[in-house]
């Protein structure tokens, strides 16, 4: 919480907080302030999260560092995973006990490899990971809101990505789709706790579910049927199969 705090200090009326209930329900992307400080709350369960970060760092360049990324009440065990298409998952663990790489026990608790704390792990806007938590908490991350236009490169097969933004992603309007392969799909996570856990998508040539014409470009939807709400939660992260390599871009949202 201290890097909260020492933010709206800084930074003053500029800061904002958008919390775990959205505030930006209409539209899903109202206009915001550009160059602003603000802070979201990850509201998370018991067990497996699909999370991501999306506020540059507060420094110079642009990036948080792991140690210092949450605010909240961190406990014994809780995990962060990161998922690379070529390398899977890196798993960090927090702890109370680690050591430093002279073999010198570390004076605070903080995410560790092994027993060995880890001395530096940047994480930057639309960075997307795993959170697997002991018990329900929530937690705090702040940042600087991104003024420009995201863009992911993804691999064929699965690509876990997520918005650098602090605000809901609808795929069929923010999402460019321009370099995507007819077939090519997404999931969103649900929760452990709920039936299937993913709901899936296809972009395809679909069909209206009232008109049951076929569109004429590919789109997103669920089965044979054109879905016209794809909506990725503000703080989400998703994971996207593509057949060859794509470009994605995510718009930012509008600012004045």
């Amino acid at each position: 919480m201290r890097m909260l705090l020492d933010a709206i200090r800084t930074f003053g009326r500029s800061a904002f907080f958008l919390g775990a209930v959205s505030l930006l329900v209409s539209p899903l992307r109202a206009v915001i302030e550009s160059d602003v400080v603000g802070y979201t709350q990850l509201e998370l369960k018991q067990g497996l999260n699909l999370v991501s970060c999306s506020f540059d760092g507060l420094d110079s360049k642009a990036q948080h560092d792991l140690q210092d990324f949450f605010s909240g009440p961190l406990e014994e065990g809780d995990e962060i995973m990161f998922y690379d298409a070529d390398s899977g998952y890196t798993t960090y663990r927090y702890s109370h006990t680690l050591w430093d790489a002279d073999f010198n026990p570390v004076a605070r608790p903080g995410w560790g490899d092994s027993d060995y704390i880890v001395a530096s792990r940047p994480v930057v806007a639309g960075d997307a990971f795993w959170l697997n938590v002991k018990s329900a908490k929530t937690l705090t991350v702040a940042g600087r809101v991104r003024v420009t236009d995201q863009t992911i490169q993804c691999k064929p097969g699965l690509n876990l990505i997520a918005a650098a933004f602090p605000v809901p992603v609808d795929v069929n309007t923010d999402l460019s789709v321009s370099t995507l392969s007819p077939g090519d799909t997404l999931k969103t996570y649900l929760s452990a706790e709920e039936s299937g856990a993913y709901k899936s998508y296809v972009y395809d040539y679909l069909y209206d579910s009232e008109t049951f014409e076929q569109t004429k470009t590919p789109m997103w939807g669920t089965l044979d049927y054109l879905t016209t709400d794809v909506i990725i939660p503000k703080n989400a992260s998703f994971w996207i199969s593509v057949q060859k390599p794509t470009t994605i871009t995510i718009k930012a949202p509008k600012t004045h």
